[in-house]
């Protein structure tokens, strides 16, 4: 007879469970992600195949309507026309406020020739003795047209306007590249200014004194100081503004900036004029 040997049953703990894996997003391919349109014939490429240029090596969507080879790794159209219209309104503002600088300065230039041209000189006008008794005579003045004198406000206000005038004027038009040519064509557009107000002045008081001059010698001598300042702003400018972009921005941040203004002169770079052109066959 046969025995039966129980034995004891130890329970055992369930092996704790491993943590979920994080879940992976599946991979959406370049292009894939939204609806996509023939940027040519408005055919919906979506879902298609994207082949890749065997000599750009650049993927693309063949679009089976018109033929169309669509780059995908660009932007999409109408966020490329946004970015147009953006541009072309930023090009806009700027061409207006640069007008709109040079229109005004011109203006305040022709209203400091008018100023320092010719201006009245009263004189009084002694009254006879009144009689005993009588009520006091109202004192009576003469006027007569005189050439502004040289003075220290004079100079001043030619020299800071004008190296002001001059600096920023130069920053605006970074599309040229020599400095002191710039200043000097900015030095012709002040002292034509200058005159234009000069003359205006000499227009309205000409019939108090018909010997006086359209542009008075003294006005000619803090004209030429101002040009003289104008041009001197716009040469040294540039070299201030490099040094100041470089102690209080970042390295790269500057060199990107300088870069970048300097690229807006009408220059061929070097990697251009490197390139042989291929010979006339």
């Amino acid at each position: 007879m046969s025995s039966v040997v129980n034995t004891p049953v130890t329970a055992t703990a369930d092996p704790p469970a491993a943590p979920d894996a994080p879940s992976v997003a599946p991979s959406v391919r370049l292009g894939e992600e939204l609806p996509v349109f023939c940027e040519r014939c408005g055919y919906s490429l979506h879902g298609l195949g994207q082949l890749r240029c065997e000599q750009c090596r650049i993927l693309h969507f063949h679009c089976p309507e018109c033929g169309h080879q669509q780059p995908i790794n660009t932007l999409r159209p109408a966020f490329q026309a946004m970015l147009g219209r953006i541009r072309a309104f930023f090009l806009v503002g700027s061409v207006v406020l640069r007008l709109a600088f040079f229109g005004f300065l011109g203006i305040a230039w022709a209203a400091m020739g008018a100023e320092w041209s010719y201006q009245y000189h009263y004189i009084p006008i002694p009254a006879p003795a009144a009689a005993a008794g009588s009520a006091p005579t109202t004192p009576t003045f003469r006027y007569e047209v005189r050439t502004v004198p040289l003075s220290y406000e004079m100079f001043l206000g030619f020299g800071l306007f004008g190296f002001a005038y001059g600096a920023v004027s130069r920053m605006l038009l970074l599309r040229w590249r020599r400095g002191p040519l710039v200043g000097f064509g900015l030095a012709l557009i002040v002292l034509a200014a200058v005159f234009i107000g000069a003359w205006l002045q000499y227009i309205d008081r000409r019939d108090t004194d018909p010997s006086i001059l359209p542009m008075p010698a003294n006005l000619m001598i803090g004209a030429a100081f101002g040009c003289g300042c104008v041009m001197l702003g716009a040469t040294i400018v540039w070299p201030i503004w490099c040094g100041l972009a470089n102690v209080f921005l970042p390295k790269r941040a500057a060199k990107a900036l300088l870069d970048w203004q300097r690229s807006q002169s009408n220059r061929v770079s070097d990697l251009a004029r490197d390139v042989p052109r291929p010979s006339p066959t």
